[in-house]
Order: C-alpha cells, then sequence, then structure tokens
C-alpha cells in the first residue's frame, strides 16, 4: 500500500511479503538505501527482522523505519531497543516520508 505514496515521494521501493523474504534478498546482495518494516507481520515479526539485520551482514547499518498500528511508548521502546530508527504509526504516509527522508538524510552509525 506504501509503494505508490513513497514511489510519488521520488524513491524506488521494492516490495516482499515477508521478513524471510527481505532476508533472502541480503543473502543475495541485494543493496538498499533504507528498510520500511511492518512489526506485525506472519512468521517473523519485525521487531525479530530488525535484529535479524542488525546482527550482522550488509544492512547492519542501515535506517530501518518501523510501521505499525501499536504507537505506544513501550512499543516505541521495543523498536527502537530491537534497532529501529524511527518508528512511524500506520497510515501516516506523510510522517512515513518525512522520517525517511530525515533518516537517509543522517550518516547513521555502525
Amino acid at each position: 500500500l506504501l509503494q505508490p505514496a513513497l514511489g510519488a515521494a521520488g524513491y524506488q521501493v521494492r516490495a516482499v511479503a515477508s521478513a524471510e523474504k527481505a532476508l533472502r534478498l541480503r543473502d543475495a546482495g541485494a543493496r538498499f538505501d533504507a528498510i520500511v518494516s511492518d512489526i506485525e507481520m506472519p512468521g517473523m515479526d519485525g521487531l525479530d527482522f530488525a535484529r535479524a539485520v542488525r546482527a550482522s551482514g550488509p544492512w547492519a547499518a542501515l535506517p530501518m523505519i518501523a510501521l505499525t498500528a501499536h504507537a505506544d511508548p513501550e512499543d516505541i521502546d521495543a523498536g527502537r531497543d530491537a534497532g529501529f530508527t524511527d518508528y512511524v504509526a500506520k497510515f501516516q504516509r506523510e510522517t512515513l516520508v518525512a522520517s525517511l527522508r530525515d533518516c537517509l538524510a543522517e550518516p547513521i552509525a555502525a
């Protein structure tokens, strides 16, 4: 659902159906500038996905934005602890675009 909105904002988007498929892309050498991930997904959830990305590999230092319907302070803390750079509530497309722009403007410490 976000692909058209991010595309209209000037971003090239590659969507995958699961965290496992995303990790297979990483292992195959795919390169990206940032990751936007849902928290609630079948199979591996977004928190475990963020931990897997941050653990090692070429994506470990990429900006990661969590996208979720649950944006309570505890949820945000859990997302940041897992490795997300930012946490955006679903359906806030302008906020997501602004977060992505900010994340890509700032160098990320490894």
